[in-house]
């Protein structure tokens, strides 16, 4: 049974916070406890180890999002236009302000970006997700490429989906 005090509570800010600002708020604070997790990760582990860990891991929830997407979206070839409806979706979903841009998805604001320290391990993150929705939705097929970089002092993150070369 929820108290009077917690449904004023949630009344109050279902009808203070809209639910953009809310998902911003949320994906910051995300953010802040990866990064905080991240860096006592580094420094107990050790970068490489941290950073191979994370990439494992965060690829591996990127595969399995990528299959409830698809059915969400109800994307049914794996083509370059579902990959980027799915990564942009995925991107949309992680609290990401996306400008597409062509073929190409410019963040022009991310929740990842206002964490006080940002360090690379955050924004490689965020790639390894993105290119585990790509290998949940199509195996080897695509791979995203990184054009800019807000850790490389860029004043966004760009990037492409294209496919991979075979061969």
């Amino acid at each position: 049974m929820v108290s009077s005090d917690l449904r004023e509570l949630q009344e109050l800010v279902k009808t203070t916070i809209p639910p953009e600002k809310k998902a911003i708020m949320t994906s910051e604070t995300l953010g802040n406890i990866v990064y905080v997790l991240a860096k006592h990760l580094t420094k107990i582990a050790g970068y490489s180890v941290a950073s191979t860990i994370l990439i494992r891991e965060i690829r591996d929830i990127g595969r399995k999002d990528a299959e409830k997407l698809k059915k969400l979206l109800e994307i049914k070839e794996k083509n370059l236009i579902g990959a980027r409806q799915l990564l942009r979706t995925a991107g949309i979903l992680l609290g990401l302000e996306l400008r597409p841009q062509g073929e190409h998805s410019i963040v022009v604001d991310c929740p990842f970006a206002h964490v006080k320290q940002l360090q690379p391990l955050i924004c490689k993150i965020c790639v390894e997700y993105n290119k585990g929705i790509l290998e949940g939705f199509a195996g080897p097929l695509f791979k995203l490429v990184e054009i800019k970089k807000l850790t490389s002092g860029d004043g966004y993150c760009e990037f492409e989906t294209v496919e991979a070369i075979k061969g």
